[in-house]
């Protein structure tokens, strides 16, 4: 992906497919413990987002990719939009 996203002065990495890493979005939106991208993924909206989503995508909604150049959770826009943003808000001011 050529387009660069950039949130507060973070840089917002993505994925070969365009999916969105949230640990980027988590830094940009103050990092705090409290909303860390594994207590997201672990909500039931968040799965229940996943769940209603794979069925009408081509691609995985989420991928975490372990290790490499680019580590970290890939969220699609939809679940950025549905689950991460109003997630992360909670800690910006």
């Amino acid at each position: 992906m050529n387009q660069l996203l950039v949130v507060e002065g973070v840089s917002v990495r993505r994925d070969s497919v365009g999916r969105y890493n949230l640990n980027d979005l988590h830094r940009a939106a103050g990092g705090n413990e409290r909303h860390s991208p594994n207590r997201l993924t672990r909500t039931k909206s968040f799965n229940g987002s996943i769940s209603e989503l794979t069925p009408n995508m081509v691609l995985a909604p989420a991928d975490v990719q372990w290790g490499g150049g680019m580590p970290g959770t890939y969220l699609s826009k939809e679940l950025v939009y549905s689950n991460a943003i109003p997630f992360l808000l909670v800690t910006v001011h």
